[in-house]
């Protein structure tokens, strides 16, 4: 499936990640190079646009060899150890986020990425990226959120959906009215998510 549909993030790093992943998100993740072909195969017959496929058995783990990232000012983690996904998708994750920064803010990123002489990408929390080369690209960012926003919102909602009616089962008649409306409220949110 999509990356941005197998990889899960914590909520404070979803838009650094979402960012240094910028179109990847949507690229498909396929167990070999046969079903690459198959997929592309199947768009071209439908006239579905484009899609970028990657086989899982053809991906190179990528892995930052920097002496000392740990000890710079406002270093957060490699973007790919902030990636939570099924074991076997982890090449995928290293291969697209392995060689990346995340750091606190856009002056301590100028600081490292100019230090370490722009080799590799930093992101920041805030979503601004700097990239090898130099250039640096920033602004404000969609209200809505990405899918790895998306998906820890909704993580989040359902874990507080969990907590309400656990309340609610211990509570008995007594808790139905404290927790009632909460749960009602996170059952909807819950379903937006969801729905749109």
């Amino acid at each position: 499936g999509p990356v941005g549909e197998q990889f899960h993030v914590a909520a404070p790093y979803t838009v650094s990640l979402e960012t240094a992943l910028g179109g990847a998100m949507q690229n498909l993740l396929v167990e070999d190079e046969a079903a690459g072909k198959a997929v592309l195969r199947l768009v071209k017959q439908r006239d579905g646009g484009r899609v970028t496929c990657l086989p899982l058995t053809a991906l190179r783990p990528a892995q930052l060899r920097e002496e000392g990232l740990e000890q710079e000012p406002g270093y957060l983690a490699v973007a790919a150890d902030l990636v939570d996904c099924d074991p076997r998708l982890r090449p995928a994750a290293q291969a697209l986020l392995g060689r990346t920064v995340v750091v606190d803010h856009l002056d301590h990123g100028v600081a490292l990425a100019r230090a370490r002489r722009y080799r590799f990408p930093v992101v920041t929390l805030e979503g601004e990226i700097l990239r090898p080369g130099g250039s640096m690209t920033g602004g404000s960012v969609q209200r809505t959120g990405g899918l790895l926003t998306r998906g820890a919102e909704e993580a989040d909602l359902a874990g507080r959906l969990a907590k309400a009616q656990q309340a609610l089962a211990q509570g008995g008649a007594q808790g139905v009215h404290s927790v009632q409306l909460p749960l009602r409220v996170l059952l909807t949110q819950l379903l937006h998510r969801q729905l749109g």
